[in-house]
């Protein structure tokens, strides 16, 4: 049941990370095809704070990557210590 979570959160963080990505890479196309400077600036803030949130996005993942990873062993490392108590 876990796992299942932990992919559902990893697709839903993929798919925002693709979806900041894919709007980058947009804004970057049309910065290059303004010719006005004020216009040019905007879009040069507006693509920096898409870097960030692409970078917070990861970040974010990667967080709860760490701690379901962490939760999974440890959970594992109980059954087995269990199995273990039973064994003998």
């Amino acid at each position: 049941m876990k796992v299942v979570k932990i992919l559902a959160a990893i697709a839903v963080l993929t798919s925002a990370m693709s979806v900041q990505a894919n709007a980058l890479v947009k804004a970057e196309q049309l910065n290059k095809n303004v010719l006005n400077e004020s216009v040019k600036a905007e879009l040069t803030v507006a693509m920096t704070s898409l870097t960030i949130q692409v970078d917070n996005t990861a970040k974010q993942a990667q967080k709860i990557l760490v701690k379901q990873s962490y939760q999974l062993a440890s959970q594992k490392t109980a059954q087995l210590a269990q199995a273990d108590t039973f064994a003998e």
